[in-house]
């Protein structure tokens, strides 16, 4: 595939596409100058290019026209030739209007230039891929992709876009705390600045002004208002309609902002001057730290293992995953993650697996015990007894809260456990379930 190359070629030399996309193919140029200017607004194009000139950001395409040496056919840029062709000839336009029009916008401009930049490409392949990326809309990501309404607001936050107040509203109040992130993506600016140019609502909400982001009350009251509001512009998960919604009036607004102060959420004192509200984020109160009785699964999110017995590995996963309120199934689960983590660790080490599962769980704790790498680990053999009580006590109590025989009882339906007893089963034993799973072998 050639790579395409960039020459400056002179406006007589280059050609419109007489098989161009924008119109049916067409014999001769003055009728494709007239479809052009009938129908792709050549004109207001003309005027722009004769203000400021071609941009700097989109080259020509042009490909070699056969059996014209040294000339050249637009492959993407016709509206841009034809435009520079009209202010160069006015004569060429379709009509006497046109001309005139044409003639008076080539005679305002001296930046029409001599030459033309293009990019030439000699096969279809490579331009077709460029083409359909500048036209056919966004590919999934590979094409062009357009700017929603608050992007073209932040583009024209210092000039006259409508957008641009409620733009800075919906800002501060992601910056402030007052709505997530994912809300912000989902509220609809064009819907907030309906509502923000209502004298009523801004006045309700304690914004002082149309224009500027200024407030007239207190930043506590102006917060506590914009929250009620931006929250009421999101959309609802039952798919009803949102009481902040795109087919509002002018007196439904209104009803609104009367509706903020109905429910005592509305700015209600207000100051002699105005401020611009500090749009840092907003403190949050302090807060005891959750309980871990409170934790989404038995399994805290962040014990991690390395298990290569593929069997253990899959039933670890989904006690990891599953839900406790499911107690029974949790119960099963964790019954077997015990029970297969036994066998495992007794097979890695030459321990016998005959027997019930408390003599294999004895087992496993002697040899621990007798380790000196966890001895040393755990800072001598007093410091390694301690940690390794948990499995004497189940090896060698049927009656305690940790024995294969509550276990059982559990899986079998002779006691309901419950989603904090689980957790707690873990909890107390988790310092030996990460010696067994360290000891495994790798």
């Amino acid at each position: 595939m050639a790579k395409p190359k960039i020459f400056d070629i002179p406006l007589a030399k280059l050609y419109l596409d007489n098989d161009n996309p924008r119109h049916d193919p067409i014999d001769n140029e003055p009728e494709i100058i007239s479809a052009l200017v009938r129908k792709e607004r050549v004109l207001v194009l003309a005027k722009d290019i004769a203000k400021w000139g071609l941009s700097p950001l989109d080259r020509i395409a042009v490909t070699a026209k056969d059996g014209v040496p040294g000339s050249y056919v637009a492959l993407e840029g016709n509206r841009r030739i034809c435009a520079l062709k009209l202010l160069r000839d006015p004569d060429k336009a379709p009509t006497a209007a046109l001309r005139r029009q044409f003639a008076a916008v080539a005679e305002s401009t001296a930046r029409l230039p001599a030459k033309i930049e293009v990019v030439v490409f000699n096969d279809d392949d490579s331009f077709r891929h460029w083409l359909e990326i500048r036209h056919e809309g966004e590919l999934g990501g590979a094409g062009t992709r357009k700017w929603n309404a608050a992007q073209k607001a932040r583009f024209n936050k210092n000039a006259t876009n409508p957008n641009v107040q409620a733009l800075r509203l919906v800002d501060y109040a992601a910056k402030r705390g007052l709505i997530s992130a994912a809300e912000q993506e989902k509220i609809k600016l064009t819907t907030i600045t309906r509502y923000v140019s209502s004298p009523v609502l801004r006045d309700a909400i304690g914004l002082a002004s149309a224009k500027e982001f200024e407030i007239n009350v207190p930043q506590e009251q102006f917060d506590k208002a914009a929250a009620a509001f931006l929250k009421d512009a999101l959309p609802r998960p039952d798919g009803s309609e949102s009481p902040v919604n795109s087919r509002s009036d002018v007196r439904s607004r209104e009803r609104y902002a009367n509706n903020l102060r109905l429910r005592g959420v509305a700015a209600t004192t207000k100051l002699p001057g105005t401020t611009a509200p500090k749009a840092t984020a907003k403190p949050s109160p302090a807060r005891n730290n959750r309980s871990p009785d409170h934790r989404p699964h038995v399994v805290p999110s962040d014990f991690k293992a390395v298990i290569k017995s593929t069997v253990l590995k899959r039933i670890f996963d989904e006690l990891r995953r599953i839900d406790p309120e499911f107690s029974f199934a949790t119960a099963y689960l964790l019954r077997a993650f015990v029970e297969k983590l036994a066998h495992q660790f007794a097979t890695d080490h030459s321990l016998s697996t005959g027997g019930e599962l408390h003599n294999i769980i004895a087992r496993c704790e002697q040899h621990l015990a007798k380790d000196p790498a966890q001895v040393a680990a755990a800072g001598g053999e007093l410091k390694l007894e301690r940690k390794l009580k948990p499995l004497r006590v189940m090896a060698q109590d049927k009656d305690s809260k940790l024995s294969p025989d509550t276990l059982g009882s559990w899986v079998h339906g002779g006691s309901v456990p419950t989603d904090v007893q689980l957790k707690k089963f873990w909890e107390t034993m988790e310092g030996c379930i990460r010696l067994m799973l360290d000891g495994l072998k790798k």
